[in-house]
Order: structure tokens, then sequence, then C-alpha cells
């Protein structure tokens, strides 16, 4: 029976629609291979854009932090380099001794207050010296013209005890006229009096220069410890200032990292898209070649019948010649298992005049089968 299915398979061209069905199942299987694989690579593809979203969120958390500790720390500089700033204003508006400088242009700044101020310090550190020294040569003046008025006003006394006397010239020791140790006397006087407006000038000059420099050391005393108290504030406030502008300038280090995990994600989400639209194609072509594994192989059964069919009706015309009335002949052949194989089977069934049960071809005798 199965060399008899053979021939039949082969004089019916049969082999082409298994071949065509085990191509199809073979297909079918590739799908569903590359269907698991599409799903791990999904699954790993989720789960990658699930951590990135993870990291975006711990990124996004993290910049607010640092935006907020950023704007703190800002605020924290600010006031108090505004604290200093106030310091220093108080201290424009309190010491007399800055009015001299004029008033600073805001923002208050280092360089346009300090240097004035040390160049007026300066100047007047010199001005304090150059009067001292005017003062000392002013006072050894005055003790010269001391001196000179003294010896001056002695020279007077002694024409004069020598005209109330015996007229001898003090100077050279001989008797002199009365005319000239009174022109002398008169000469003495008006030199005294020459030296004591000389003396009151000096007096002057070395009173004018005590007075300078004492204005001198008072505007010193003021505007030194001025200096030190600005120079101490603006101290402070150098490194504030350089704080507060690395840390407005910084970049929030977060910021990249949030964009390269967006562009991540941007890429997973797309790689996503990609295998599910991968998927729903594989998923299309395994019921396409699950379609035609079936559908093959029906077609090749229906051609299987119809041949059957129509050999069955030309036997039993053969055998009503052969004086056969009655007799029928059955033929089956292959049919689809549940498990969805190909049996291989070729039988003839003989269906006697009045017989309601076949009778298998095989089971007759030779003659029997013969006649």
């Amino acid at each position: 029976p199965e060399g008899q299915g053979r021939i039949f398979t082969e004089s019916c061209n049969l082999d082409l629609w298994l071949r065509a069905a085990d191509i199809a199942s073979k297909r079918r299987k590739e799908r569903e291979a590359e269907l698991v694989s599409l799903a791990a690579a999904l699954s790993r593809e989720e789960g990658r854009l699930a951590e990135i979203a993870e990291g975006i969120e711990r990124e996004e958390v993290a910049s607010e932090g640092y935006e907020r500790q950023k704007y703190k720390h800002i605020l924290e500089l600010t006031d108090r380099i505004k604290v200093l700033s106030m310091e220093i204003e108080a201290e424009l508006r309190n010491n007399v001794a800055l009015e001299a400088l004029g008033r600073p242009r805001k923002p208050l700044s280092q360089e346009g207050l300090l240097p004035p101020l040390r160049a007026r310090i300066a100047a007047l550190r010199a001005s304090g010296r150059d009067l001292g020294r005017k003062a000392g040569e002013g006072e050894a003046q005055l003790r010269a013209l001391g001196t000179r008025r003294s010896e001056q006003e002695a020279r007077l006394r002694a024409y004069r005890e020598a005209l109330e006397g015996d007229a001898v010239c003090p100077e050279c020791g001989q008797k002199a006229p009365v005319a000239r140790l009174e022109a002398s006397c008169t000469a003495a006087q008006k030199a005294i009096r020459k030296t004591v407006a000389e003396i009151s000038a000096a007096s002057q000059d070395v009173a004018d220069a005590n007075q300078a420099a004492d204005t001198a050391e008072r505007e010193l005393k003021l505007l030194e410890p001025a200096l030190a108290k600005l120079e101490g504030a603006f101290l402070k406030i150098a490194p504030l200032e350089r704080d507060l502008k690395r840390i407005t300038n910084e970049t929030n280090p977060h910021v990249e990292s949030i964009s390269t995990l967006k562009l991540r994600r941007k890429n997973a989400r797309e790689t996503i898209t990609q295998t599910k639209a991968n998927v729903e194609g594989a998923e299309r072509l395994a019921k396409v070649y699950e379609y035609w594994g079936v559908a093959f192989k029906e077609i090749r059964l229906s051609i299987v019948d119809e041949v059957l069919r129509e050999l069955e009706m030309a036997v039993t015309r053969h055998a009503e010649a052969l004086g056969l009335a009655g007799w029928r002949v059955e033929f089956a052949t292959e049919r689809t298992t549940k498990s969805g194989e190909v049996s291989l089977a070729f039988t003839t069934l003989i269906y006697a005049a009045d017989a309601e049960e076949p009778i298998k071809f095989e089971s007759y005798s030779g003659g029997e089968s013969q006649r």
C-alpha cells in the first residue's frame, strides 16, 4: 500500500504541495524564533528605557538641588557684600576728613576709593614732615634772633651809660663826642626794632607751621584708621566677589547629564518602536506561513480526493461491465493526523453487492483478487 501511495503521489505531482507546506512550516518556525529573539530584545530595551527614565529623574532632582544651593549661596554672598558695603558707606558719611576727597562714585569700588585716600595720606605725611622741618628751622632762627637782640640791647645800654657817664665809647674805649654816642644809640635802637620785627615774623611762621602740622596730624588721625577700616572691608569683599562671580558663572553639571540621558531615551524609544514594528511584521508573517502550511496540505488532499472520486467512478463502471453489478470500489489515501502530520497510505475497499461493510482488497486471495 505504501508503494501504491507513492506511485499515486508521483503521478498526481502531489509532492509539490507537500514541499510548499514544509517550506511554509519552516518559514513559520523561523519567524517564531525571530519573535522570541525580538521579544527578548524588546524586554531589554524597555528595561534600559526604565533605567534611563530613573536616571533622568535622579539627575533632575539633583539639578534642582544644585540650583537651590547655588541660589542660596549667591544670596549669602550678596548679603555679606552688602553689609560690608554699608560699613564702607557709613565710614564715608561719618568721617569728616573723607569729605575732602569728594563724594565717591557708586558702586563703591576699591579702585575708586583707596588710591585717592592713600595719596591724600601720603601727601599729609610729606606735608607734616616739611612743616616740622620748617618749624624747626624757624625755631633755630628765633634763637639766633634772640641772641642778636640780646647783644643789640646790651650795646644800646652801653651807649646810654656812656652818654650818662664819662662819654667813653664802649667799643673803642676812647672819649667820643656826645653826638656820635647819640647816633650810635639811635642806630642800636633801629637795629633792635628790625630784629624784633624779624622775631615777630619768624614767630608767626613757626606758629603757622605748627598749626598746619597739627591740622595735618589731626586729619591723619582720622584718615589712617579710615584707610585701615576700608582696606579691611575691601579685603573681605574681594574674595566674596570672586566667589560670587565664580558661582554665578558656574554651569550646572547635571544639565549635560540630563541632555545625554534624554538623547539615550530618544534612541531607546526609537529602537523600541522599530522592534515593535518588527514584532508585528514577524507575527503577520508567522500567521501567513501558518495559514499556508495548512492550506497547501489541504489543497493537496483536495486534489487527492478529487482524483480518487473520479477513479472510483471509473472502476465501478468497469466492474459493472465485468458483470459485478451492484459492486462498488472506494479508494482511501493519505490524511492529516491530529498532530498535523500527513499519514501516507493507499487503501482499496471493496463493497460487494448488498454488503454493508467493505472488505479490504488485500484481504482477498490471489485468485479472488485476480478475478
